[in-house]
């Protein structure tokens, strides 16, 4: 268990940000992070090794997202979950607010350039991913993760440069 929470403290942060990334909730990403290191410590045993900690980590964060995205699909009519985030948002320190609101600036800026390439900035600039390992997650070469974070480098700063103009 000792083991496990060196894991957490090594991954959370990231894995999170990941999330929020996705789901654009930052209740919902805390959530989902839960329910990754959840299902990371049930299936502890399952890890064979054949990849990074973190590439297995992160895949399982991918695969809880997707999961919560079919489901929230599903209860869009009950659920409102901008109500929650603004709920939780009363209760962080200003710092924090102003760190999220920044990342949400930077992620809407993501958000304009079209994936493969937003995925992979994503994880490289952002989670500070290895190309390896964001080959592994994606299934794809090495080689292939470089030339998109390469190519969507040069749209976001693009982007940038334009003020979020395409």
């Amino acid at each position: 268990m000792e083991d496990f929470d060196k894991l957490y403290k090594l991954y959370n942060k990231k894995i999170y940000s990941y999330l929020l990334y996705l789901c654009k909730d930052s209740f919902v990403a805390e959530e989902l992070l839960q329910e990754t290191f959840y299902l990371a410590i049930k299936n502890i045993e399952k890890f064979r090794g054949e990849s990074m900690v973190s590439t297995w980590i992160y895949s399982i964060s991918k695969n809880v997202y997707l999961s919560w995205l079919r489901d929230k699909k599903k209860r869009d009519n009950i659920h409102n979950y901008n109500f929650n985030d603004k709920l939780v948002q009363q209760d962080k320190s200003d710092e924090r607010i102003i760190q999220e609101e920044e990342l949400r600036d930077l992620f809407k800026l993501i958000d304009k350039i079209e994936e493969p390439y937003r995925e992979v900035i994503l994880m490289r600039a952002v989670n500070k991913l290895s190309y390896r390992e964001i080959s592994e997650i994606m299934n794809r070469k090495e080689s292939w993760v470089r030339v998109i974070f390469h190519r969507g480098k040069v749209k976001l700063k693009s982007l940038i440069e334009n003020k979020g103009e395409m």
